[in-house]
C-alpha cells in the first residue's frame, strides 16, 4: 500500500492537488485524529475484498467520523450478478498456477486457457448456469495486463448478499436511504414490469424490496447509499426512482430522444454510461 500512495502523492503533486491527504495505515489501525469529521464518505472497490473483521471496523470508524445526516457512498460486488465473476476469478487463480512468468503474462495465459475450455465445450452445465461467463472472461482480456493480475490473483472479492450489507451497517448505526446507480432504480419496470409493479413499488421492507430487484435484474455491482441518522422512506414517501432513469435529474424527458438513437445505433440499456450522461441525454436530445 506503501508504493499506492507514494505513486498517488507524486501524481497529486504534478497536478497540483493541494485538498487531498493520504493515510497509510490499516483500517483496523485508523484513529479518530486521521480525519476530520466527515459529511460524505466513499467506499469503493474495497469493501468485498478485505475480511469481514476489517469492514466491521471500517464501517464503525466511518460512523464515528461521520457527521449527524452524513452520507456514505458504498461500491460492492454484489449477488446474485457477481457469482459468474466470482466462478471465472477463482478458476483463473488456478490455471495462473501451471503458467511461469511475470503475473501479468500469467494472468492473460491463464484467462486465453479458461476461455477456449468454455468456448470450446458450449454444452458445458457451467455455460448453461452461467452463460455470461465467456463474456466476462472476453471483458477480461481488453483491460491492462498488470492491473488484471493485481485485480485477479489477490484476495477474491466476497460474494455479498444486499441483505447481509444493510445488517451490518445497520448494527453500526447506518440506514439504508437508496442506491445511487439510477439505471437500477428504473430496470426492474423495464425487466419484469408486473412483478415490479405488484411487489416492489408497494413493499415497505426496503431490504427485501432491494433483494427482489437484485433478483430482477440479476445485479452485480451495487452503490449503495447510508445515512446517519436518516431514516428510509417507505414506500408511498420515496421519490419516484424509476421516473429519473427517463427524465433525468431535472425532470427533461428524453424517453422520445433515446428511442430516436436507439433507431439509429445499437444501444444497450445496461451500458453504465447511461449512469454518466444521464443528463447530457434528458438535456442535449
Amino acid at each position: 500500500i506503501s508504493e499506492h500512495i507514494t505513486s498517488a502523492k507524486a501524481l497529486a503533486e504534478r497536478t497540483g492537488l493541494t485538498n487531498v491527504t493520504f493515510i497509510d495505515a490499516s483500517f483496523d489501525d485508523l484513529k479518530p485524529e486521521d480525519m476530520p469529521e466527515l459529511d460524505y464518505a466513499i467506499i469503493a472497490h474495497t469493501y468485498s475484498w478485505v475480511p469481514p473483521k476489517t469492514r466491521i471496523n471500517l464501517i464503525s470508524y466511518i460512523k464515528e467520523r461521520l457527521k449527524s445526516s452524513g452520507l456514505l457512498y458504498i461500491y460492492y460486488g454484489a449477488m446474485p450478478g457477481i457469482s459468474a465473476t466470482l466462478a471465472t476469478t477463482t478458476l483463473t487463480q488456478l490455471l495462473a498456477r501451471r503458467h511461469e512468468g511475470p503475473n501479468s503474462s500469467r494472468v492473460v495465459s491463464a484467462i486465453k486457457e479458461l476461455s477456449d475450455i468454455l468456448n470450446g465445450n458450449p454444452a458445458l452445465k457451467f455455460n448453461q448456469l452461467l452463460p455470461q461467463a465467456r463474456e466476462t472472461l472476453a471483458n477480461e482480456l481488453t483491460v491492462d495486463a498488470d492491473h488484471l493480475a493485481h485485480d485477479l490473483l489477490n484476495r477474491s472479492p466476497e460474494a455479498l448478499w444486499f441483505h447481509q450489507v444493510a445488517q451490518g451497517f445497520s448494527a453500526q448505526g447506518l440506514e439504508f436511504v437508496g442506491h445511487a446507480r439510477p439505471r437500477l432504480n428504473a430496470f426492474g419496470d423495464l425487466y419484469e414490469p408486473a412483478l415490479t409493479n405488484d411487489f416492489c413499488a408497494t413493499e415497505d421492507d426496503p431490504v427485501l424490496r432491494e433483494e427482489i430487484l437484485n433478483l430482477i435484474c440479476n445485479t452485480s455491482v451495487r452503490i449503495d447509499i447510508f445515512g446517519k441518522d436518516t431514516p428510509f422512506l417507505p414506500a408511498d414517501q420515496s421519490p419516484d426512482f424509476s421516473n429519473l432513469y427517463f427524465h433525468g435529474l431535472y425532470g427533461h424527458s428524453h424517453r422520445a430522444a433515446r428511442d430516436r438513437a436507439q433507431s439509429v445505433v445499437s444501444v444497450d440499456l445496461a451500458a453504465p454510461v447511461y449512469d454518466d450522461i444521464l443528463n447530457a441525454v434528458a438535456d442535449g436530445f
